[in-house]
């Protein structure tokens, strides 16, 4: 009997996200189409069902969270101040921590030996189980999706593309089946149409905000894992053409004349920062923006950050002190390969070619790349094709020196989930 050898390949990790806040304009979901664009013979998942075990919560009533919940929620705050450290010096940064985190999780399931002691490390600080991070990711993404309407929404999609000659073990999918809800589809990679699924996949599943993630599939490439968010998510209490006026955000390359909008928000201080939390209406998150003391700049602040800080940030908003709050009107377009961070913060086994993936397959892959594509605009009238629509406004007003937070220079912003204070998404605004 002739013996293949077995040769390392390629797992490539994409996530893919589309975050847009609609304040007057809201964005229609998923068509439906992804059944027409992957026939049922491709779909892994078509015979793999959700065990009868896999819990089911109903969040309009009261719901016990999963065992070592508070843990998860410590370690994925600790998660997300490490990938804003790591990625948001000097420049407009957008990451998406939950998409990132649940995307890492849902391929854990497929390691051993040191690559799966690397994921528990970095992914349940060597506390929480791989069961228990399992059981808390799909309370999580339950939780988030739970409050969904036709005015406001957030969708969190995976999906895996693997090379139509590799094999996925049963264990594996029955494991994404339970908490993940993950595609996966078996795809000949030589076929220049697999591109074109893959790209057209994250374009349905963020509502045509991101309309690619891939220009081409590397020939050694054996799975391509892909996590597309899209959120709709007005405010509570949208702005009117008399809140917004005209100001300066001042830069490192100058000043800049932009759209400032003003509310009245629950104030946050710190010792080394002020800001301000907006509520979303209906979804379960919140807003959050922190501006650091004039004394302190932007990269100072992030060096100092942590994610009991974060947490703290998202906690300490007052239930009785407001603010004049003053957010510009901005967008951010953001690409990054967040492999290198990855490897930085303790995950290097899984992207070197002594990563064991033996509880995905039997074939010897390992990651390449985890590239990280966002984009977001928020504004007083919403979105449209791509771009914020703004208001005419007035000249400048000038800004109240007291009682108010303006972010009228480089800030940190965040959307949180309104239990566990886990960041959905973090960002830093250095330029408009």
């Amino acid at each position: 009997m002739l013996q293949l050898k077995k040769t390392k390949r390629l797992l490539c990790l994409i996530t893919s996200l589309a975050l847009v806040f609609l304040l007057f304009l809201t964005v229609p979901g998923c068509t439906g189409e992804e059944t027409e664009l992957i026939p049922a013979s491709e779909n892994l998942m078509a015979g793999v069902q959700r065990g009868e075990s896999a819990a089911a919560y109903d969040f309009t009533q009261q719901v016990q969270a999963p065992e070592s919940y508070e843990k998860y929620a410590q370690t994925l705050a600790d998660f997300s101040a490490s990938l804003i450290q790591e990625a948001g010096q000097a420049e407009n940064t957008l990451l998406s921590p939950v998409s990132t985190y649940l995307l890492l999780a849902m391929a854990a399931n497929g390691t051993d030996g040191d690559s799966l002691k690397q994921c528990r490390k970095v992914l349940g600080d060597g506390v929480v189980s791989l069961n228990n991070i399992n059981a808390c990711s799909d309370y999580l993404l339950q939780r988030l999706t739970a409050f969904n309407s036709d005015t406001a929404s957030l969708s969190l999609a995976n999906s895996m593309w693997v090379r139509d000659n590799i094999d996925i073990k049963r264990t594996f999918l029955q494991k994404n089946a339970n908490y993940y809800n993950t595609g996966v589809f078996s795809e000949d990679f030589s076929d220049a149409q697999t591109l074109h699924k893959i790209n057209e996949w994250t374009k349905q599943q963020t509502n045509g905000a991101i309309s690619s993630v891939l220009n081409s599939i590397d020939s050694q490439t054996s799975l391509s894992l892909v996590s597309a968010l899209s959120l709709n998510a007005p405010w509570v209490a949208a702005y009117t053409e008399n809140d917004i006026q005209q100001g300066t955000f001042t830069a490192d390359s100058g000043n800049k004349t932009v759209q400032f909008m003003r509310s009245s928000e629950r104030y946050i201080q710190t010792d080394n920062a002020t800001g301000f939390m907006k509520n979303l209406d209906t979804l379960p998150l919140r807003f959050i923006a922190i501006l650091p003391n004039e004394d302190l700049s932007l990269e100072e602040y992030l060096a100092t950050l942590t994610g009991e800080e974060l947490s703290h940030l998202a906690s300490s908003a007052s239930a009785t002190e407001f603010t004049q709050a003053y957010l510009p009107v901005f967008s951010c377009s953001y690409t990054q390969d967040l492999a290198p961070l990855m490897e930085t913060m303790g995950l290097s086994s899984l992207f070197s070619k002594s990563a064991d993936f033996s509880k995905m397959t039997s074939e010897s892959v390992w990651m390449h790349d985890l590239t990280h594509k966002t984009s977001i605009h928020i504004g007083p009238q919403g979105v449209q094709a791509g771009s914020a629509t703004v208001t005419e406004v007035t000249s400048d007003k000038g800004f109240p020196m007291e009682d108010s937070v303006v972010l009228d220079r480089p800030f940190l912003y965040m959307l949180v989930d309104n239990e566990s204070n886990i960041p959905v998404l973090i960002g830093t605004v250095f330029d408009l």
